[in-house]
């Protein structure tokens, strides 16, 4: 989906959604991306590609169990109350 379709996800830092990628020009609104298309090339077409950090398949699932055992919940779903940005 990153490379070929739309990526939203939850932020464990702000629990908000925040879009990644889109490929497939579904979010052409104030503030997207300006003809890039994903997160990665419109940090670069800003000078700001030193600010993108990915994170490993294992990272991402340590951060989960963290997130589980803390909370005492699984992951967040679609139709919870946290707004797109």
């Amino acid at each position: 989906a990153y490379r070929n379709g739309i990526v939203i996800t939850v932020c464990s830092g702000c629990l908000s959604k925040h879009l990644i990628a889109d490929n497939l020009g579904w979010t052409k609104y104030v503030g997207g991306f300006d003809g890039d298309t994903n997160i990665e090339e419109f940090m670069k077409t800003m000078g700001r590609e030193d600010e993108v950090e990915r994170v490993s398949q294992d990272v991402f699932h340590l951060e989960n169990i963290l997130n589980i055992e803390s909370q005492g919940k699984g992951d967040i779903h679609a139709g919870d109350s946290n707004t797109f940005e």
